[in-house]
C-alpha cells in the first residue's frame, strides 16, 4: 500500500531550513558561539521531544511525592 503524499507546499514548509547564531561573551577571557540549522519539522519534532519529557517528569515527581506520603504516614 502506497503511503499519502504531502502536498508540495507542505513539503516545502516542513522542509525549509531555519537558522541561527548566537555569541556571548561573560568575561575578556570567556567567548562562547553556537549556531544551529533546522527544518520546520525539526522544530516540530523537537517540540513534541520537549513536552513529553516535561509530561514524562511531573509524572515522575507526583509518584514519587505519593510514595513519600505514603512512608510517613
Amino acid at each position: 500500500m502506497p503511503t499519502p503524499s504531502l502536498p508540495a507546499a507542505a513539503r516545502t514548509l516542513l522542509s525549509e531550513p531555519q537558522h541561527t547564531r548566537f555569541a556571548a561573551r561573560a568575561t575578556g577571557h570567556v567567548r562562547m558561539v553556537a549556531s544551529v540549522r533546522v527544518t520546520t519539522g525539526g522544530i516540530l519534532a523537537i517540540g513534541v521531544m520537549v513536552s513529553c519529557i516535561l509530561l514524562s517528569t511531573s509524572v515522575l515527581v507526583g509518584t514519587a511525592v505519593r510514595e513519600s506520603r505514603a512512608r510517613r504516614g
